[in-house]
């Protein structure tokens, strides 16, 4: 059987229920087991491992248990399996970080990655401005994030919906960026950028009237970027 198939979950299903509706006591006895499967060569017991310590971060304690395993969380967003690295950062989300925990600059590592964009850059950069809204490195490494060229459509789509909805995280630097994703030839993303730009406030808007106003004027865009172009510049007289 494949390593990390649909059947290995299965099995390991009800154990990891127990982890989430044990005592604190259980729990922490399992901790330094679950610790352990986190550097195993095989990739399904990874897998466990990993998916044992998102069940963990549901838990009301969770933070308490888990909000300082610093060097296990960085090993498991640096694991070669995605899928691992994608149950990492759920985990990390769920534990809810603050400006000042150290899983903070472990999100701030992960975006300078050559492969952060092709894998789960987006939702690392979502975490770190909840996280860390006004914090500049974390800012600087969000918008350094948003600017290879690798990222795509989907990318900058889940960028934009998370800056739009992470009102805090509304900085004029990250606004510039936005803007840029302005000009993306995909309409979907160059119509979300410019709502996106709105929703970050008059100031935003007026930082980047030139680049909408130009927009807005252009007869090679298509009707839908160009009206919101439009409403967007009327939104910020």
């Amino acid at each position: 059987m494949d390593a990390g198939t649909p059947a290995t979950f299965d099995k390991a299903d009800p154990v990891l229920e127990r982890l989430v509706r044990s005592n604190r006591e259980n729990v922490v006895r399992s901790l330094p087991v679950i610790f352990q499967a986190t550097s195993d060569p095989h990739v399904s017991v990874r897998r466990v491992a990993a998916m044992a310590l998102y069940r963990i971060t549901t838990r009301p304690d969770g933070q308490a248990l888990l909000s300082a395993e610093t060097a296990t969380f960085a090993a498991l967003l640096a694991d070669t399996d995605i899928p691992i690295r994608r149950i990492s950062i759920l985990a990390i989300a769920t534990l809810r970080p603050n400006a000042s925990s150290p899983l903070v600059p472990l999100l701030k590592t992960y975006l300078a990655r050559q492969d952060a964009v092709s894998t789960i850059g987006p939702a690392v950069a979502t975490v770190l401005m909840q996280a860390a809204p006004n914090d500049a490195d974390s800012t600087n490494a969000v918008v350094h994030f948003m600017r290879p060229q690798d990222q795509t459509s989907a990318s900058r789509g889940v960028l934009l919906n998370a800056i739009m909805h992470v009102a805090k995280s509304h900085s004029r630097e990250i606004g510039k960026e936005v803007a840029g994703y302005a000009d993306d030839p995909d309409e979907q993303t160059s119509t979300l950028a410019i709502e996106t730009l709105q929703s970050m406030g008059k100031d935003v808007v007026l930082d980047n009237q030139q680049s909408l106003s130009r927009i807005a004027s252009d007869t090679r865009r298509t009707p839908n970027v160009r009206a919101a172009a439009t409403k967007a510049l009327s939104a910020a007289p």
